[in-house]
């Protein structure tokens, strides 16, 4: 008798009004599945009776497989063991039964795993979160998939922290997947329409400053941000959300004195937290303070990789006061150490010098921005953005620096995320898509909820409606 299995490498994402869809990567080939269908892909496989006039192109596409027999699911000495997922730090939700999401927010000195689960993967978490054993996942995996690789999956799972050790997994080692459990998150971020859940949001917790650079787009430095119960609200929402991840910043974050509280209250949360700085203010007390909250990681900014370049744009001095802080951040023992280098035309020169510059200072990670004429003071800069010749050769030196120096992590997004799983909460407590950009709607946090505003901005965005023509906003998606 014929039988019919999900491919277990194919990536399943909502659509606007509620529609699914199948994603075969090998093939580059989709299916929408719309009402009846995708309860009939759900319930699988009773419900493969309501596919049936779509199956051939289910096949053709390479969505699902047919054989012959069904694979044997041979007992293991693991069969037993029933894995828990680990509670502190594990940040996760669904965006579909086929598609998880799973983040480790814990103080981490290597880049914390953010994992985009496919169908097989998903089950297998599934699982784990409804307590069953190996054995009996592992029978559902074969049930549905006609495969099973769900063993090494859950030692993967062990190894990056997500659910707790298993001493009789500890040492065994597995021969390479062939099916692929995960997904890269960058790719899943620019397939989904809006996530259900923001990823990241950066929270302006302050315009004030103490530098005044020549390239800021801050359209004013006027706004010490929410205090008291308009601050404790935008908290209770950030955490309420699921949100995974936030990035501190202003103005100049470190000029509040409640930073350590705000800070605390998020890891508390278990969401990771990252605070972005001209470090003007990071002396080594302050360091301290904010290793002791648990900072997950912080980055000082910087203009140009040398003095003339970046004292330039912010005044004399200031490259070496950057450079310690820097020092009181790796000496406080801050678990991730980085710098935000903004990138224009005319500092594009040095770049070259970007790894010899992160390893002079003992720093792994470096997040490139590009430079945008936009704000205050930004719009009359006479700095210039990248030429298109410029950002393509960026992008392939980025590639380079990647297979050069594998101890480096620098990062320039190929597309942005704006709108689509990352967001700004500004200091008035609207929400933006992103920083270069003002809020699409007067709704505040006073009226409605981080989610609803998330939901209302998404719905904005795909329309069209009252868009600036802003080049990192997200564009219509298609099929």
């Amino acid at each position: 008798m014929d039988m019919y299995h999900k491919n277990p490498n194919i990536i399943v994402t909502p659509q606007r009004g509620g529609d699914l869809r199948l994603f075969e990567r090998s093939r580059f080939k989709s299916i929408i599945l719309t009402g009846q269908q995708i309860s009939a892909w759900l319930d699988w496989p009773p419900g493969l009776l309501h596919l049936t006039p779509i199956l051939p192109s289910l096949l053709e596409a390479g969505i699902i497989r047919q054989t012959f027999r069904e694979q044997e699911t041979r007992p293991t000495i693991f069969d037993y063991l029933q894995p828990r997922p680990s509670s502190r730090w594990i940040k996760w939700y669904r965006e579909t039964t086929d598609l998880t999401i799973l983040f480790n927010t814990a103080a981490m000195a290597c880049n914390n795993p953010l994992l985009a689960l496919g169908p097989y993967s998903s089950l297998i978490w599934s699982g784990l979160c409804g307590e069953s054993t190996i054995g009996k996942i592992r029978n559902e995996a074969n049930r549905i998939f006609g495969c099973d690789e769900v063993i090494p999956f859950i030692k993967r799972l062990m190894d990056l922290g997500f659910i707790e050790p298993v001493g009789q997994l500890k040492n065994v080692t597995f021969p390479n997947p062939e099916i692929i459990k995960e997904f890269p998150a960058p790719e899943i971020q620019f397939i989904l329409p809006q996530s259900r859940v923001p990823w990241y949001c950066l929270w302006e917790i302050c315009l004030i400053c103490d530098e005044r650079c020549k390239i800021c787009y801050l359209p004013n430095f006027e706004a010490e941000g929410p205090r008291g119960i308009d601050r404790d609200r935008i908290i209770e929402e950030i955490i309420g959300s699921g949100i995974f991840y936030v990035t501190l910043l202003g103005g100049e974050a470190l000029l509040r004195d409640d930073l350590e509280e705000i800070v605390e209250r998020l890891r508390e949360a278990s969401i990771f937290v990252k605070l972005i700085t001209n470090g003007l203010q990071l002396t080594s007390k302050r360091a301290l303070s904010l290793a002791e909250v648990g900072l997950n990681q912080i980055e000082v900014s910087f203009d140009g990789l040398t003095v003339s370049t970046h004292d330039w744009s912010r005044g004399t001095g200031k490259f070496a006061r950057a450079e310690q802080a820097l020092i009181h951040a790796l000496q406080r023992e801050i678990p991730r150490v980085g710098v935000v280098l903004t990138i224009y035309a005319e500092n594009f020169a040095e770049l070259d010098e970007l790894p010899n510059f992160m390893h002079l200072h003992d720093i792994s990670e470096c997040y490139l921005s590009l430079f945008r004429k936009t704000g205050m003071l930004g719009s009359r800069s006479k700095v210039n953005p990248l030429s298109v010749t410029q950002a393509a050769a960026l992008h392939k030196q980025v590639g380079e620096w990647h297979a050069a120096h594998q101890d480096l992590i620098i990062t320039l997004l190929q597309t942005c995320t704006c709108g689509r799983s990352s967001m700004v909460i500004g200091v008035d407590k609207q929400l933006r898509p992103c920083p270069f950009t003002h809020a699409l709607a007067n709704e505040t946090m006073d009226t409605k909820s981080l989610i609803e505003m998330w939901q209302s901005l998404g719905k904005k965005l795909i329309t069209g409606k009252n868009i600036p023509d802003i080049g990192c906003l997200i564009e219509q998606p298609t099929n």
